[in-house]
């Protein structure tokens, strides 16, 4: 799916948007998420196991019933991926507004990769692809800003974002 705007494989088509960001911190932090993407993840995701992945699992499109997943829904996101990604886009939702998000991440890392073994190459791009899709969610709520400042559903996930990036450059170690 070429050019779609929240395919972790293509981060990079929103490093324009970094001069959105005002704050010098937080711009200083975008461009550290981009590179990070930029430099340990992308290189490394061709040669991934493919498939095709729901692309915006949080909790808002996962259905339970108990301890147990039933269903997901909004498959408008889906797209032929490295299969990290699914992991990768899911870990920062379920993070945001933890209070130990890096001990929950790691705690999913370590559930998913118990009933779908990563390869160490797939664990060595996980936290880049982490970083990508937060600069991505970051950076693009930026743009909806200057488009729409009125419309909140556009923003929903933005301080959490900030908020996990800044744990992020401590964290190398944390998957």
């Amino acid at each position: 799916r070429p050019e779609f705007a929240l395919n972790l494989t293509e981060v990079d088509q929103h490093e324009d948007k970094i001069e959105l960001i005002k704050d010098p911190d937080r711009r200083e932090l975008l461009v550290w998420a981009f590179n990070n993407w930029s430099t340990g993840a992308k290189p490394n995701l061709p040669a991934l196991p493919h498939q095709f992945i729901h692309g915006d699992a949080n909790g808002g499109n996962i259905l339970v019933d108990g301890e147990s997943v039933t269903g997901l829904l909004d498959f408008g996101d889906s797209c032929f991926n490295p299969a990290v990604c699914e992991l990768a886009i899911c870990l920062p939702y379920m993070m945001m507004g933890q209070e130990n998000p890096l001990e929950t991440g790691a705690c999913i890392a370590a559930a998913y990769h118990a009933t779908r073994p990563l390869s160490e190459a797939e664990v060595s791009v996980l936290l880049p692809l982490v970083c990508g899709r937060l600069a991505v969610t970051v950076a693009v709520a930026a743009e909806r800003r200057q488009i729409d400042s009125g419309h909140p559903g556009w923003y929903i996930s933005e301080d959490g974002a900030w908020d996990l990036l800044q744990l992020l450059p401590s964290a190398v170690d944390f998957f």
